[in-house]
């Protein structure tokens, strides 16, 4: 269940499409229901219902030599309409990446 969505329960269906460790990661992501089958957004209104992420890790050599993440995504088999949805809603998906990053970080700096 995805914490932010109003309605009904919500879930997230993530198919991996390419790993490459450890460089690369590939996958689309889609709202799903219980049984794994692709939804509509539950946010309503036109919603891209597939986009693929694409995760690139490279050293940085900068202070503290750490990792830069890139992750780029791109809507899959979008009508006009859903892409229009899709760019509008950037800063919004940018801080709720961010956000999960950050949490992430969060997490691996306690199991080192």
């Amino acid at each position: 269940q995805l914490p932010w969505a109003q309605g009904p329960e919500t879930w997230a269906l993530w198919q991996f499409t390419e790993v490459e460790a450890p460089r690369r990661l590939g996958f689309v992501i889609s709202f799903a229901d219980a049984n794994h089958n692709v939804a509509p957004s539950p946010f309503g209104g036109p919603w891209p219902a597939r986009i693929a992420i694409t995760v690139t890790l490279e050293r940085h050599a900068g202070i503290g030599r750490g990792t830069l993440l890139t992750l780029r995504s791109t809507p899959l088999d979008a009508s006009d309409a859903e892409l229009a949805a899709f760019r509008e809603a950037m800063s919004s998906i940018e801080v709720g990446w961010g956000q999960t990053l950050e949490s992430l970080a969060d997490f691996v700096s306690t199991v080192r």
